[in-house]
């Protein structure tokens, strides 16, 4: 009897439509030229490929940063790699002016009447010591006066506002949607 393997990785879909990476991997046993049986095994390999994903993005925005000249350059490398470990549609960077209001230091897929209308304005105070993510799950349903009607034009569905801080000291935000 001798033992022929095949391997190939496929995506799936579950019953819940979330999609997974799955290896599926079958040995057949043949007798006399012929295929007598079949021994598999199917494993769900989503977790090991996103991970590997994230750590080859994560290497070449060290690399490019390394290799950067400028401030600007740092802030679009590391859009690029928030936009491709978060799976997100859009993205800024903002950070904070002399007059305490956000400014677009970077951004993606986002309209310039949409910077213009955010620009200045600041989700928390300079001075606040809470800083905590301001999470918008349904822009939809969401609460926020001209900026939700903003934000549905701009194809946004839900918002997470990040803020950026060092030593306690506010700095600016990511914006992702």
């Amino acid at each position: 009897s001798e033992a022929v393997p095949a391997t190939f990785v496929s995506i799936i879909q579950r019953a819940d439509g979330t999609a997974r990476i799955v290896e599926a991997r079958a040995t057949f046993l043949t007798a006399a030229g012929r295929r007598t049986a079949m021994l598999s095994t199917i494993r769900d390999i989503t977790e090991n490929k996103q991970a590997a994903e994230r750590l080859q993005v994560l290497y070449h925005l060290s690399a490019a940063v390394n290799r950067a000249d400028a401030l600007e350059q740092i802030y679009a490398i590391a859009l690029e790699a928030l936009v491709q470990v978060l799976h997100v549609d859009q993205a800024a960077i903002l950070l904070l002016n002399e007059a305490g209001g956000l400014c677009f230091k970077a951004w993606h897929q986002l309209s310039a009447p949409y910077r213009q209308q955010v620009e200045g304005h600041a989700p928390w105070l300079v001075d606040e010591s809470s800083l905590e993510p301001r999470l918008i799950p349904n822009v939809v349903e969401a609460e926020f006066g001209a900026f939700r009607a903003l934000s549905l034009a701009e194809g946004m569905q839900a918002i997470a506002l990040i803020p950026l801080v060092e030593q306690g000291q506010w700095l600016g935000q990511f914006l992702l949607a």
